[in-house]
C-alpha cells in the first residue's frame, strides 16, 4: 500500500512540473508527503534513518551517509571556486552556442552518434546499430513531455530504452552521448530481471566519460568556434555535477533528518545551502530543486555524479 502511494504521487509530481506554470505549493507537499513514507519505510525496515536505508539497500554503496560530508565539504572548498574562477569565460561562449544555428533534429543527433562511435570504440557502434534496428529511444521535441532525460530497462523485455525531452540546442547533443553512456552499459553488462543493475556509483562514470570523449570531435563536426564552445561547456558541466551531486546529498539527508518537515522548511534547507555551494540566488531560485526529479524518485542516488 505504501508503494502504491509512493508510486502514485511520484507521477503525480510528473504532471505538475510538467505544466507551464508548476503549481510549487503541491510539488512541495507531495515532496513532503514522499519524505514521511520513506521514513516509515526505513523504520520498518529496521533502520533510523531513511539516508542508511537507502545507501545500502537501494544503491548498494559501500560507503554510509556520514561519509558522504567529507565530500561535501571537499567541494565546497575545492570545487566551487574552481567552477566560479571559469564561469565568466564559459558564460561568454555560451553566447556562440545560443546564437548558432545548429541543426538539432532527431536525425542529426543520431547522425553524430554514427560519426562519432565507431571512432571511439566499435563496440559504441555496435551497440548504436542494435538500438537504432529495434526503435529504443524516444528523443524528440514534444510540448507532452517532462522536461528530463534518463536511460531505463524495459524490465519485461530486458532491454535499455533512452528517453530525453529535446530542447532545440547543442545540449541536444551532449545529453544524447551522456545517455548513450547508460544505454552500451545496460546493453554489455548482463542484468538481473529481478535485481536490476547494482553500478549506481559507476554508471555515471559510463555516461559523463563518453560525454568527455565525445567533446574531443566537436571542432570538426560543428567548426572551431562552435566546436570549441560546446567542449569547454561540456567540462564546465562536469565540475558543476560534482557541485550538484553535493549540494543534493546534503540537502536529502538534511531534509530526510528533519523532524516534523513542512513544505517551509525543505526550501528554507535548499536557500541555506544553494549560496554555500557557490550559487547566486535569482528570482524563482528556491523552486530549482523542483526540477531536479531525482530529489522525487531517486533520492540520495545524486552523489553518485
Amino acid at each position: 500500500e505504501e508503494l502504491g502511494r509512493e508510486n502514485e504521487l511520484v507521477s503525480q509530481y510528473y504532471s505538475l512540473i510538467a505544466q507551464p506554470e508548476p503549481d510549487w505549493d503541491s510539488i512541495a507537499q507531495i515532496y513532503v508527503e514522499l519524505v514521511d513514507l520513506r521514513r516509515q519505510e526505513a523504520q520498518a525496515a529496521g533502520y533510523s534513518d531513511y539516508a542508511s536505508y537507502a545507501y545500502e539497500n537501494i544503491y548498494y554503496k559501500d560507503y554510509f551517509p556520514q561519509d558522504s560530508q567529507a565530500i561535501w565539504q571537499g567541494v565546497k572548498e575545492y570545487i566551487v571556486p574552481v567552477v566560479l574562477d571559469h564561469a565568466y569565460d564559459v558564460e561568454l561562449q555560451a553566447g556562440i552556442l545560443t546564437s548558432s544555428e545548429l541543426d538539432c533534429s532527431v536525425g542529426a543527433v543520431i547522425g553524430t552518434l554514427e560519426t562519432v562511435l565507431p571512432q571511439i570504440h566499435p563496440d559504441l557502434s555496435a551497440a548504436l546499430d542494435y538500438m537504432l534496428d529495434y526503435g529504443l529511444y524516444d528523443i524528440g521535441i514534444s510540448g507532452s513531455k517532462v522536461d528530463t532525460g534518463f536511460t531505463t530497462l524495459l524490465y519485461y523485455y530486458n532491454e535499455p530504452f533512452i528517453f530525453n525531452a529535446s530542447s532545440g540546442t547543442y545540449r541536444d547533443y551532449t545529453d544524447m552521448f551522456h545517455e548513450f553512456g547508460h544505454f552500451a552499459n545496460y546493453f554489455y553488462t548482463e542484468s538481473s530481471l529481478l535485481f536490476g543493475m547494482s553500478d549506481f556509483d559507476l554508471s555515471e562514470l559510463q555516461s559523463q566519460g563518453l560525454e568527455v570523449l565525445a567533446s574531443f570531435f566537436y571542432q570538426d563536426l560543428f567548426g572551431a568556434q562552435v566546436g570549441e564552445a560546446m567542449a569547454d561547456s561540456v567540462i564546465q558541466n562536469m565540475a558543476i555535477s560534482i557541485l550538484d551531486g553535493a549540494m543534493y546529498d546534503e540537502f536529502q539527508q538534511l531534509v530526510y533528518s528533519e523532524e516534523d518537515l513542512t513544505a517551509q522548511r525543505v526550501t528554507e534547507i535548499f536557500t541555506e545551502l544553494y549560496s554555500q555551494y557557490g550559487y547566486a540566488p535569482y528570482e524563482g531560485y528556491e523552486h530549482e530543486w523542483m526540477y531536479v526529479s531525482h530529489n522525487f524518485d531517486y533520492p540520495f542516488y545524486y552523489i553518485s555524479y
